[in-house]
């Protein structure tokens, strides 16, 4: 399974991989990327094809959120969930909107 973390906080894709980690997503079986942007977010996901992507949504330039939108526009299938902590009720209802299976 390949997975992408998407956070402007490198502190934050480090807990993030450490979750992924403990929970038995080890490194023998499993792949874990990281980008500090949505720009890179997007160019990660379209090279590497991830099953899942778990973004933050408050970044500068492009929110999860867009980048989530611009992938989906160009037909680009995967699991996501959003990990921040602006977890308003609109930016929940806008992920689940997209198809967000979780947020935290």
């Amino acid at each position: 399974m390949k997975f992408l973390i998407v956070d402007d906080s490198v502190v934050m894709r480090r807990i993030v991989k450490k979750l992924l980690r403990k929970a038995g997503y080890g490194e023998d079986s499993h792949e874990i990327f990281e980008a500090n942007s949505g720009a890179e977010g997007i160019e990660l996901v379209l090279r590497h094809e991830p099953d899942v992507v778990i973004t933050d949504y408050d970044m500068p330039e492009m929110t999860g959120i867009e980048m989530i939108k611009q992938l989906r526009e160009k037909n680009v299938e995967f699991a996501f969930g959003l990990a921040t902590a602006h977890c308003s009720a609109e930016v929940l209802m806008e992920g689940i909107e997209l198809g967000a299976r979780f947020a935290m």
